[in-house]
């Protein structure tokens, strides 16, 4: 006879999640899911502020879910990055063999693949692969590397029954570490910033086809829709996002002057039309403020492609990965 006994792997669990818990932000709130059906955590993004003497932390509104797995034996191999094009837009068809990187190699059941997959990408789930004994974290975005890795070159992965991932050992999260934070706070906002894409592309939709009288009149509305949205916080993450973040606050501040400043055109003399003026004159001047309105929103509009092609293949064992980190 005997009782009921606790086992090693709920102890490889919770220590897990402790090491979890120890190297995040302590700010974060960690929620634990029970039961999980492939989600173990939701964390929620805080940051501090300092207000009337004392320290305070007020919620970014942004939320990360976490699959964890615990283990004591970390399987450290080599992965073999091939060429190849743009999976968004070509065939996953690999090409010559490029560089060996060092990995973490980690069976996962397709089934939970498969469940992050209906997801979309929308709601970032990241592994984290928890070494227990040295307390590292080695994480992976798993919408990401099922959309541009696994599905390019496995369509078929789901009628296995598992597979095995690689995460580049560079992803890594530790105590030694002061940017642990980085990576999870990029793949927080991406709600907010799909959310900023679309309505980017409604707006420079809409500023494409509008009298001069009229996007004189809406696109400063428009502006300030956009200023007062908290994405633009990810621009020390993505630099881009810091340049247009500037030109819209020039726009904002400067209007005419501040489009003619920043591109250094000189005044023209003599009178224009344009498609939508009709009987109306314009100076060049006005002419270029007007097109220069339009491209700055048409300019914006391509950061979602921005976004698709490159960022997300950011932390993946991927050529362009390597490519952008030489």
């Amino acid at each position: 006879m005997r009782t009921k006994r606790k086992s090693h792997t709920h102890l490889i669990e919770k220590k897990s999640l402790e090491i979890v818990g120890s190297i995040l932000p302590d700010y974060w709130t960690i929620r634990e899911y029970k039961p999980d059906y492939g989600i173990d955590l939701e964390i929620e993004l805080f940051e501090p502020k300092d207000e009337d003497k004392k320290r305070v932390y007020d919620t970014l509104g942004e939320h990360i879910f976490i699959q964890v797995k615990g283990t004591e034996n970390i399987d450290f191999s080599t992965y073999t990055i091939h060429e190849r094009k743009n999976v968004e837009m070509y065939e996953g068809v690999q090409g010559k063999p490029y560089k060996k990187i060092d990995v973490v190699k980690f069976q996962l059941d397709t089934a939970e693949l498969y469940t992050v997959e209906r997801m979309s990408s929308a709601v970032p789930i990241l592994l984290f692969v928890v070494d227990v004994n040295n307390e590292n974290i080695y994480f992976l975005c798993l919408n990401d590397y099922i959309e541009k890795v696994l599905v390019p070159t496995d369509p078929e992965y789901y009628k296995k029954k598992s597979k095995t991932i690689y995460i580049p050992k560079t992803n890594i999260l530790n105590k030694n570490n002061t940017n642990n934070q980085i990576p999870i706070m990029l793949y927080a906002k991406r709600p907010k910033l799909y959310s900023f894409f679309n309505k980017i592309n409604y707006q420079a939709g809409e500023l494409k086809y509008l009298s001069e009288d009229e996007l004189l009149k809406i696109y400063p509305h428009f502006l300030q829709i956009l200023l007062r949205l908290d994405v633009w916080e990810i621009r020390n993450l993505w630099a881009i996002m810091g340049d247009y973040f500037e030109k819209l606050n020039i726009l904002c501040e400067k209007g005419k002057e501040g489009i003619i400043t920043f591109s250094n055109v000189k005044e023209r003399d003599g009178l224009w039309e344009t498609n939508f003026s009709f009987s109306k004159e314009y100076t060049f001047d006005d002419i270029y403020y007007f097109t220069q309105v339009r491209l700055l929103w048409e300019g914006l509009n391509g950061l979602g492609n921005l976004y698709e092609d490159i960022v997300r293949e950011w932390f993946l064992p991927t050529y362009l990965n390597e490519l952008l980190h030489e």
